[in-house]
């Protein structure tokens, strides 16, 4: 082979690996577009290294939440804020609902910025579902970073596109997502 012929050959190489991470790049994009479009949906927080428990946030967006854990338990709602500890509810004096409305859904333009380069880790079973797990830079706690310029790990679930497990590189917890959940909150009695 000449050497103009190998140089083309490289090049068009060089070109694939550089489609195959835009891509890599696009697919945990859409699976944080396609999660954010969600307004109901579980969320639970594991410590991996066996201290400290799981905490279990139910979510109905915008401003309804349902948090579990062995602390305690928390429902935010419109109609109020309670507590309960001992097995008893509490209604609080103060009311997050407001605070909670002001959340809104990062922007694709968000992603595109926040989230660097992806790499293709593999695939595995995460939650009984074959997924792809990317690894990545974000910029943001919005797109799984615990601070900016952290390492992240994302599955994201192959049938759904959605994902399925976000976790910190480093950090001994990780964010298990269940957007099939049937999540209804209502205020206690």
């Amino acid at each position: 082979m000449n050497r103009p012929s190998l140089m083309m050959l490289l090049v068009f190489a060089l070109t694939l690996v550089g489609n195959a991470r835009a891509d890599d790049r696009s697919e945990v994009i859409a699976a944080y577009m396609k999660a954010f479009q969600h307004k109901t949906y579980r969320l639970e927080l594991r410590n991996m290294d066996g201290r400290g428990g799981t905490a279990t946030v139910d979510v109905m967006m915008p401003d309804t939440f349902h948090m579990r854990s062995a602390d305690g338990e928390f429902i935010v709602h419109p109609k109020g804020t309670w507590t309960r500890q001992g097995g008893q509810w509490t209604k609080l004096p103060m009311d997050l609902t407001a605070m909670m409305q002001n959340y809104r859904a990062p922007t694709e333009a968000q992603a595109q910025r926040d989230i660097g380069t992806v790499v293709l880790v593999g695939e595995e079973q995460v939650e009984g579902c074959a997924a792809r797990t990317y690894r990545y830079r974000s910029d943001s706690q919005d797109f799984g970073g615990g601070r900016p310029g952290q390492d992240v790990l994302l599955s994201v679930c192959i049938a759904t596109g959605l994902p399925i497990r976000v976790q910190p590189v480093g950090e001994a917890s990780s964010l298990i997502y269940d957007f099939s959940a049937l999540i209804d909150i209502q205020p206690p009695q």
